[in-house]
């Protein structure tokens, strides 16, 4: 009986030891517009540039409630966009213009055009855009 008493805690403690270690890579390599995401986004798309921390673009596409959007974005320090928001730096980057990402075409990105219902975090170089349409939530993040 102390035998599988101790087997059985060293599989215990060996299955924490794995999910810990799967956690803490989680946690230090998962954007965190992808952990703001509410529970139940599905078709979860992200895709970023390699240059991340300096100049990097990262795009994020997922289906979540319409009622889930506005909190995600309280939660990622957005507000919404006017057009008379005053921006500390060139507003060109305030746009949701399909880019490339080391020169090839990201298929599944599709945001309209339009800057309407469209939420802005802006800090330095560094610009956050998030949207909801069409059921998806688009962000977009980008330091140039």
């Amino acid at each position: 009986m102390r035998k599988r008493t101790r087997i059985l805690a060293a599989c215990a403690g060996a299955g924490l030891l794995v999910f810990g270690c799967w956690w803490a890579g989680w946690e230090m390599t998962t954007p965190p517009a992808r952990k703001a995401l509410p529970w139940s986004a599905r078709e979860v798309r992200d895709e970023g540039s390699e240059d991340f921390p300096s100049d990097y673009t990262y795009y994020l596409k997922a289906r979540i409630a319409a009622e889930g959007f506005a909190p995600y974005c309280r939660k990622l320090g957005l507000s919404p966009h006017s057009q008379g928001r005053k921006y500390a730096a060139d507003a060109t980057w305030l746009s949701w213009m399909p880019l490339t990402l080391s020169g090839k075409d990201i298929p599944w990105w599709d945001p309209s055009g339009s800057l309407e219902g469209t939420w802005v975090q802006q800090e330095g170089h560094s610009w956050t855009l998030a949207k909801f349409e069409r059921g998806f939530v688009y962000l977009k993040s980008l330091s140039h």
